[in-house]
């Protein structure tokens, strides 16, 4: 019956790492897009 109690607090801990896994990536992705269409401008004024 412990075992059962303390499962929803480890799935909460996963689900939060995973959480901030997912925030970390949009991130990286997010900064990644605006250097790309930084050089994407910087090729077509050139």
């Amino acid at each position: 019956m412990q075992s059962a109690m303390r499962e929803p607090a480890e799935h909460d801990a996963r689900d939060e790492e995973i959480i901030d896994i997912l925030i970390a990536i949009s991130v990286v992705s997010k900064q990644l897009a605006e250097k790309l269409r930084k050089s994407n401008k910087k090729e077509t004024t050139t």
